[in-house]
Protein backbone atom coordinates (compact mmCIF):
# COMPACT_ATOMS: atom_id res chain seq x y z
CA UNK A 1 0.00 0.00 0.00
CA UNK A 2 1.15 3.37 -0.80
CA UNK A 3 -0.10 6.85 0.97
CA UNK A 4 0.30 9.90 -0.62
CA UNK A 5 0.07 13.29 1.55
CA UNK A 6 0.27 11.41 4.66
CA UNK A 7 0.34 14.28 6.78
CA UNK A 8 0.75 12.95 10.22
CA UNK A 9 -0.09 9.74 9.41
CA UNK A 10 -3.01 9.52 11.75
CA UNK A 11 -4.94 7.25 9.43
CA UNK A 12 -2.48 4.54 10.06
CA UNK A 13 -2.41 5.46 13.80
CA UNK A 14 -6.21 5.26 14.18
CA UNK A 15 -6.42 1.89 12.44
CA UNK A 16 -3.39 0.19 13.13
CA UNK A 17 -5.10 -3.01 14.70
CA UNK A 18 -6.42 -3.25 10.74
CA UNK A 19 -2.98 -3.39 9.05
CA UNK A 20 -0.74 -5.09 11.34
CA UNK A 21 0.78 -7.22 8.35
CA UNK A 22 0.79 -4.96 5.43
CA UNK A 23 3.28 -3.49 3.82
CA UNK A 24 3.24 0.26 3.01
CA UNK A 25 4.90 3.22 2.20
CA UNK A 26 3.67 6.16 3.61
CA UNK A 27 4.76 9.75 1.67
CA UNK A 28 4.02 13.10 2.35
CA UNK A 29 5.27 16.42 -0.18
CA UNK A 30 6.26 18.06 3.38
CA UNK A 31 9.28 16.51 4.92
CA UNK A 32 7.88 17.86 8.42
CA UNK A 33 5.30 15.95 7.77
CA UNK A 34 6.89 12.39 7.23
CA UNK A 35 8.69 12.92 10.08
CA UNK A 36 5.54 13.26 12.64
CA UNK A 37 4.19 9.78 10.96
CA UNK A 38 7.45 8.21 11.15
CA UNK A 39 7.37 9.13 14.79
CA UNK A 40 3.99 8.22 15.33
CA UNK A 41 4.23 4.93 13.06
CA UNK A 42 7.55 3.50 13.27
CA UNK A 43 8.72 0.76 11.07
CA UNK A 44 7.72 0.39 7.26
CA UNK A 45 8.81 2.94 4.51
CA UNK A 46 8.83 7.07 4.53
CA UNK A 47 9.20 9.11 1.49
CA UNK A 48 9.38 12.64 0.97
CA UNK A 49 7.43 12.59 -1.73
CA UNK A 50 5.34 15.02 -4.46
CA UNK A 51 2.44 12.89 -5.98
CA UNK A 52 2.53 15.07 -8.97
CA UNK A 53 5.76 13.15 -9.76
CA UNK A 54 6.18 10.08 -7.23
CA UNK A 55 9.97 8.56 -6.88
CA UNK A 56 8.63 4.83 -7.19
CA UNK A 57 8.84 2.11 -9.77
CA UNK A 58 5.92 1.47 -11.97
CA UNK A 59 3.33 -1.46 -11.25
CA UNK A 60 4.29 -1.59 -7.83
CA UNK A 61 1.38 -1.05 -5.13
CA UNK A 62 -1.74 -3.07 -4.82
CA UNK A 63 -3.16 0.09 -3.02
CA UNK A 64 -2.74 3.89 -3.09
CA UNK A 65 -4.67 5.72 -0.89
CA UNK A 66 -5.43 9.42 -1.24
CA UNK A 67 -7.10 10.91 1.59
CA UNK A 68 -8.58 14.65 1.45
CA UNK A 69 -5.62 15.73 -0.38
CA UNK A 70 -6.04 15.57 -4.00
CA UNK A 71 -7.59 19.00 -4.64
CA UNK A 72 -4.46 20.74 -3.28
CA UNK A 73 -2.84 19.32 -6.72
CA UNK A 74 -1.56 22.56 -8.93
CA UNK A 75 -0.64 19.87 -11.58
CA UNK A 76 -3.57 17.14 -10.92
CA UNK A 77 -3.36 15.48 -14.08
CA UNK A 78 -0.39 14.48 -13.66
CA UNK A 79 -0.37 13.45 -9.84
CA UNK A 80 -3.69 10.99 -11.32
CA UNK A 81 -1.33 9.84 -14.07
CA UNK A 82 1.68 8.85 -11.19
CA UNK A 83 -0.89 7.01 -9.19
CA UNK A 84 -2.06 5.17 -11.96
CA UNK A 85 1.38 4.10 -12.80
CA UNK A 86 2.58 2.92 -9.70
CA UNK A 87 -0.62 0.68 -9.12
CA UNK A 88 -0.22 -3.23 -10.31
CA UNK A 89 -2.47 -3.98 -13.13
CA UNK A 90 -6.40 -4.01 -11.63
CA UNK A 91 -5.07 -2.27 -8.71
CA UNK A 92 -7.27 0.47 -7.03
CA UNK A 93 -6.75 3.77 -5.65
CA UNK A 94 -8.80 5.36 -2.58
CA UNK A 95 -9.64 9.02 -2.86
CA UNK A 96 -11.29 10.63 0.41
CA UNK A 97 -12.80 14.26 -1.08
CA UNK A 98 -15.31 16.79 -1.07
CA UNK A 99 -18.48 17.79 -2.71
CA UNK A 100 -19.08 21.23 -3.92
CA UNK A 101 -21.92 22.01 -1.03
CA UNK A 102 -19.35 20.85 1.37
CA UNK A 103 -19.63 23.45 4.35
CA UNK A 104 -21.53 25.92 1.85
CA UNK A 105 -24.18 26.77 4.92
CA UNK A 106 -21.20 28.06 7.09
CA UNK A 107 -19.46 30.22 4.15
CA UNK A 108 -22.98 31.34 2.81
CA UNK A 109 -23.81 32.79 6.00
CA UNK A 110 -20.11 34.37 7.12
CA UNK A 111 -20.49 35.71 3.38
CA UNK A 112 -23.58 37.84 4.44
CA UNK A 113 -22.04 39.36 7.40
CA UNK A 114 -18.63 40.17 5.89
CA UNK A 115 -18.29 39.67 2.12
CA UNK A 116 -14.93 38.65 1.97
CA UNK A 117 -15.44 35.53 3.64
CA UNK A 118 -16.21 34.96 0.43
CA UNK A 119 -11.91 34.94 -0.09
CA UNK A 120 -11.31 32.76 3.21
CA UNK A 121 -13.78 30.30 1.04
CA UNK A 122 -11.43 29.75 -1.81
CA UNK A 123 -8.57 29.76 0.67
CA UNK A 124 -9.78 26.52 1.97
CA UNK A 125 -9.72 24.90 -1.55
CA UNK A 126 -11.91 22.64 -0.23
CA UNK A 127 -13.55 21.56 -3.78
CA UNK A 128 -11.70 22.98 -6.32
CA UNK A 129 -9.30 20.94 -8.99
CA UNK A 130 -10.85 17.47 -8.01
CA UNK A 131 -14.37 16.70 -6.13
CA UNK A 132 -17.39 14.14 -6.08
CA UNK A 133 -18.63 16.24 -9.02
CA UNK A 134 -15.93 15.81 -11.41
CA UNK A 135 -13.97 13.10 -10.26
CA UNK A 136 -15.25 10.12 -12.71
CA UNK A 137 -14.51 12.31 -15.49
CA UNK A 138 -10.89 12.96 -14.60
CA UNK A 139 -10.34 9.73 -13.55
CA UNK A 140 -11.27 8.21 -16.47
CA UNK A 141 -8.19 8.86 -18.57
CA UNK A 142 -6.30 7.04 -16.79
CA UNK A 143 -8.53 4.39 -14.54
CA UNK A 144 -10.54 1.73 -16.13
CA UNK A 145 -13.49 1.81 -14.02
CA UNK A 146 -14.62 4.55 -11.53
CA UNK A 147 -17.41 4.79 -8.60
CA UNK A 148 -17.90 6.54 -6.05
CA UNK A 149 -19.49 6.22 -2.32
CA UNK A 150 -20.91 9.09 -0.69
CA UNK A 151 -20.81 9.91 2.89
CA UNK A 152 -23.97 11.40 4.47
CA UNK A 153 -23.34 13.45 7.22
CA UNK A 154 -24.03 17.07 8.58
CA UNK A 155 -23.17 19.24 11.80
CA UNK A 156 -25.68 20.89 13.88
CA UNK A 157 -23.89 23.36 15.37
CA UNK A 158 -24.80 25.28 18.37
CA UNK A 159 -21.87 27.56 19.63
CA UNK A 160 -20.43 30.41 17.65
CA UNK A 161 -17.35 30.43 18.59
CA UNK A 162 -16.18 27.20 16.88
CA UNK A 163 -17.30 28.46 13.67
CA UNK A 164 -15.50 31.69 13.39
CA UNK A 165 -12.51 30.02 14.78
CA UNK A 166 -12.70 27.73 11.90
CA UNK A 167 -13.21 30.55 9.30
CA UNK A 168 -10.21 32.88 10.59
CA UNK A 169 -8.19 29.47 10.41
CA UNK A 170 -8.46 30.31 6.50
CA UNK A 171 -7.60 34.14 6.49
CA UNK A 172 -4.32 34.46 4.94
CA UNK A 173 -3.21 37.97 6.90
CA UNK A 174 -4.83 37.71 10.33
CA UNK A 175 -3.64 41.26 11.03
CA UNK A 176 -6.27 42.31 8.60
CA UNK A 177 -9.39 41.34 10.62
CA UNK A 178 -9.49 43.57 13.39
CA UNK A 179 -10.72 42.11 17.16
CA UNK A 180 -14.35 44.34 16.33
CA UNK A 181 -14.66 42.48 13.22
CA UNK A 182 -14.32 38.99 14.32
CA UNK A 183 -16.50 40.64 17.46
CA UNK A 184 -19.15 41.52 14.79
CA UNK A 185 -18.96 37.86 12.58
CA UNK A 186 -19.30 35.75 16.26
CA UNK A 187 -22.35 38.09 17.15
CA UNK A 188 -23.51 37.28 13.55
CA UNK A 189 -24.03 33.36 14.30
CA UNK A 190 -24.68 33.68 17.74
CA UNK A 191 -27.89 35.74 16.69
CA UNK A 192 -28.64 32.93 14.49
CA UNK A 193 -28.04 30.39 17.04
CA UNK A 194 -30.56 31.98 19.41
CA UNK A 195 -33.21 32.35 16.88
CA UNK A 196 -32.76 28.58 15.61
CA UNK A 197 -31.14 26.97 18.05
CA UNK A 198 -28.26 26.17 16.42
CA UNK A 199 -26.29 26.26 12.44
CA UNK A 200 -26.80 23.35 10.30
CA UNK A 201 -23.20 22.80 8.02
CA UNK A 202 -23.72 20.11 5.20
CA UNK A 203 -20.41 18.32 5.09
CA UNK A 204 -20.35 16.45 1.51
CA UNK A 205 -17.65 14.02 1.67
CA UNK A 206 -17.30 10.53 0.38
CA UNK A 207 -14.69 7.97 -1.26
CA UNK A 208 -13.59 7.75 -4.82
CA UNK A 209 -12.91 4.54 -5.72
CA UNK A 210 -10.69 3.80 -9.30
CA UNK A 211 -9.34 0.76 -10.73
CA UNK A 212 -6.36 0.28 -12.98
CA UNK A 213 -6.96 -1.92 -16.32
CA UNK A 214 -6.08 -5.33 -15.57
Amino acid sequence: MLEVGCGPGHFWTENKDRFLNIKKVVGDYSVGMVKEARAGIGGDTFVNLDAQAIPLPSNRFDLVIANHMLYHLPRLAEGLREMARVLKPGGLLCAATNGVNHLREMFDLAYQCDPRFEEVKKNFNLTSGFNLGNAAELLQKNFARVTIQPFENALWVTEAKPIVDFLMSGVKDQESVSPDQVAAITHHFQGIIESKGGVHITKETGLVLAWKSA
